[in-house]
């Protein structure tokens, strides 16, 4: 019967630890960054259809049945904080997603 020494046992055991604790560190550090970026994606893509419909708003004719001022509140109130308002809740809650 083969016995490891001491010094061979607690090396492994620390190999061990040590790998495993850099697992756990990277896939949190990851998770973490891809929430981040993802959010960040997310407050860009607001922003971007904020400024097209205030664009497209703005090239409306004067006699438009719609009124700037009241688009424009309607696109601040939605699209103001895309990871707490009414579109991101419907987006994480679609039903389509698989």
């Amino acid at each position: 019967m083969n016995t490891w020494a001491f010094r061979t046992k607690l090396m492994l055991w620390s190999a061990l630890t040590t790998g495993f604790t850099l697992l756990i560190f990277g896939v949190v550090a990851a998770f973490t960054l891809y929430s981040e970026q993802l959010e960040d994606v997310d407050r860009h893509l607001a922003a971007n259809a904020k400024e097209f419909v205030a664009h497209a708003v703005d090239k409306l004719p004067s006699s438009s049945p719609i009124s700037s001022a009241t688009t424009m509140s309607r696109i601040s109130a939605s699209c103001s904080s895309p990871t707490t308002g009414s579109w991101a809740a419907n987006r994480r809650s679609s039903p389509t997603d698989s």
